[in-house]
C-alpha cells in the first residue's frame, strides 16, 4: 500500500513496523569531509551559510562548554581521486576517541555526575580537525560500540538557532549533567513531511479566512494562497516567532489581498459587497473588513494571533494557553492588548 508507506516515512512507528524493503541505490561516489571544531556562538551564527556550501551538514555540541565538532561533507566524483585517513588516524579517532574512551566517559558521568562538565570539555577538544576524501559509505558509516539512548525531533531549520540556544539555557537553569553530546543534522525538505503540515493545518487556517473574509470563495482563495506561501517561505523561516505566528501572519495579508481583489471586482460589476463587520467575531466594530484585516497586520504577531483564534475561531482562553504552552493570564493580556490596539487603529 503505496499511501501507507509514505505516511511511515514520516512518522516510523506511527504505523506498526516495516518488515521489508526495496532499496533504490545510486551510482557510486566519493565524499570530501571536513571535520572540525568550532565555538557554539560562531556554528549558529554561520549555520545558513554552512548548510548552503556543503551537500550534507551536522554538528555535535557538548553540554557545558562553548564548542561544537561540525562535520561538512561534499560530494565529488569518484574518478577525482581519493585521499582517505591513515588507518591509525581512522583507529585512534573513530574507534578509540569515538567508541572506546566515550563510552568509559559516559559511564563515569553517570557514576560521578560532577565530573560530566569537565568531561565535556575535554571531550570536545580531543577530536581534532581532519580533512579527508573517501567512498561515501566510508564517511557516512561508522562503527558504534556505545549504546545511544536518545530522542530526535525534526523542527524547521529556520528554527535550529533558537532551539539550541534554548536548550543550552535549560541545561544552565536547571543544573542538568548532559554528558552526550546534542546532535543537529540537516536533511532535504520531503514533500510527505509538507502532506502532514497540510492536514494539520488546512482546516483551521480554511475557519480562520472564513472568520475574516465571510464568503467562501474568498476564504478558499486566501487559504490556498496562505498554504502555497508556507510551502515557499519554509526555507526561509527563521524561527523568530512561533510557527503557528507567522502562519497566520502570512493568512492574515493573504486574506487581505483577496478582499481587495473580491471588492474590486464587486465593484466593476456594481455588486457593492455588504460591509458589516460581527462585534462578535472581530469584538471592535469597523467600518469594513479590509480595514480590520489592515490594523490586525499592524499588531505584534502573537497579539494578533491571540485575538485571531479568540474572536475568529472561537478558541476560549483555555484552549489558546495550552495550544501556546504559555499561562492563561498571558493570553488574556495578550487579548486584551490586541482589542486595545484595534479599538485605537480602528477609531472606535
Amino acid at each position: 500500500m503505496p499511501e501507507l508507506f509514505a505516511a511511515a516515512r514520516v512518522s516510523i512507528g506511527s504505523l506498526g513496523v516495516i518488515t521489508k524493503v526495496t532499496l533504490q541505490c545510486v551510482p557510486l561516489y566519493a565524499m570530501h569531509a571536513v571535520d572540525e571544531a568550532r565555538p557554539l556562538d560562531e556554528t549558529l551564527a554561520n549555520l545558513s551559510d554552512l548548510v548552503q556550501t556543503n551537500d550534507h551538514f551536522e554538528f555535535f555540541w557538548f553540554p557545558h562548554t562553548e564548542w561544537t565538532l561540525t562535520k561538512q561533507n561534499t560530494r565529488v566524483p569518484l574518478d577525482a581521486g581519493l585521499a582517505p585517513l591513515s588507518g591509525l588516524r581512522a583507529w585512534w579517532d573513530d574507534d578509540f576517541l569515538s567508541n572506546t574512551m566515550f563510552g568509559g566517559t559516559v559511564a563515569l558521568g553517570r557514576r560521578v555526575p560532577s565530573l560530566v562538565a569537565p568531561i565535556n570539555r575535554v571531550s570536545a577538544r580531543a577530536l581534532g580537525s581532519r580533512t579527508y576524501t573517501d567512498r561515501s559509505d566510508k564517511v557516512f558509516v561508522s562503527r558504534r560500540s556505545v549504546r545511544f539512548t536518545e530522542m530526535e525531533y525534526a523542527v524547521p531549520r529556520g528554527a535550529a538557532v533558537e532551539l539550541v540556544t534554548g536548550i543550552r539555557r535549560a541545561v544552565e537553569r536547571n543544573g542538568w549533567r548532559v554528558a552526550f553530546p546534542v546532535e543537529v543534522r540537516v536533511a532535504a525538505g520531503d514533500e510527505r513531511a509538507f502532506e502532514v503540515l497540510y492536514d494539520r493545518y488546512q482546516g483551521p487556517l480554511s475557519r480562520y479566512c472564513m472568520g475574516v473574509l465571510g464568503r467562501r470563495e474568498d476564504a478558499e482563495e486566501a487559504c490556498q494562497d496562505t498554504l502555497m506561501a508556507v510551502a515557499r517561505g519554509l526555507p526561509r523561516f527563521e524561527g523568530r516567532s512561533a510557527f503557528r505566528t507567522w502562519m497566520y501572519r502570512l493568512a492574515t495579508n493573504r486574506a487581505r489581498t483577496a478582499y481587495r481583489r473580491s471588492r474590486h471586482v464587486a465593484t466593476s460589476s456594481d455588486d457593492i459587497l455588504t460591509e458589516i463587520a460581527d462585534p462578535r467575531r472581530t469584538s471592535v466594530v469597523a467600518s469594513t473588513r479590509l480595514d480590520l484585516l489592515d490594523a490586525l497586520a499592524q499588531l505584534r504577531p502573537e497579539l494578533a494571533e491571540a485575538v485571531s483564534l479568540c474572536d475568529v475561531l472561537g478558541l476560549s482562553y483555555g484552549e489558546i494557553a495550552a495550544l501556546h504552552h504559555v499561562p492563561e493570564g498571558t493570553v488574556k493580556s495578550r487579548i486584551h492588548q490586541a482589542r486595545r490596539e484595534l479599538r485605537r487603529l480602528l477609531a472606535v
